[in-house]
């Protein structure tokens, strides 16, 4: 229960985010790009062609980019199990064309005025992985000693390790 929470520059090269800016606009690419500089757990690059749907990465690309490339790849959400994150970044924010992305297989959608604090929280949450998510979850019950996902939730709110109070029921 006492390890501390290792900083996203501690991940080893190994397990650094893949993360391809296809954006049709090279500006907003080259913006992307800068913003994304720096930063030890990612892994960026602007390739010539898209990578396959089943590479573990993220994809950031405008909008009709990214619903072309869900439906070259089969990104149905039927199929998100697939390795490869499309991540839109775009001026419009319509709900309905939000809708229509992420019915099509987009798995995140950010807004072009969004800042670096958020297109990282974007990146990072989508470069995250079923399997390491499971993993986590498996060592989070064994130091807590609980054996679902519900347990755990209860023992860190206990613990004041959520900033939720918790109040026992009566």
């Amino acid at each position: 229960m006492n390890a501390p929470l290792l900083p996203f520059a501690s991940r080893p090269v190994a397990q650094r985010i893949k993360v391809y800016l296809m954006h049709s606009s090279p500006i907003v690419r080259a913006g992307l790009g800068a913003m994304l500089a720096g930063e030890p757990d990612l892994e960026v690059s602007a390739p010539v062609q898209w990578p396959c749907a089943d590479e573990a990465c993220v994809v950031i690309a405008d909008y009709f980019s990214a619903l072309r490339a869900a439906r070259d790849c089969g990104q149905a959400p039927a199929q998100s199990a697939r390795a490869m994150r499309l991540l839109v970044v775009s001026s419009q924010g319509k709900a309905g064309e939000v809708r229509h992305a992420v019915d099509s297989g987009v798995h995140g959608y950010l807004l072009q005025e969004a800042d670096a604090g958020e297109l990282l929280e974007c990146v990072r949450l989508l470069g995250i992985g079923v399997g390491t998510v499971k993993t986590h979850m498996k060592q989070l019950m064994h130091k807590f000693d609980v054996s679902t996902r519900t347990q755990v939730v209860l023992s860190a709110m206990e613990q004041g390790l959520l900033g939720v109070p918790f109040s026992p029921p009566a």
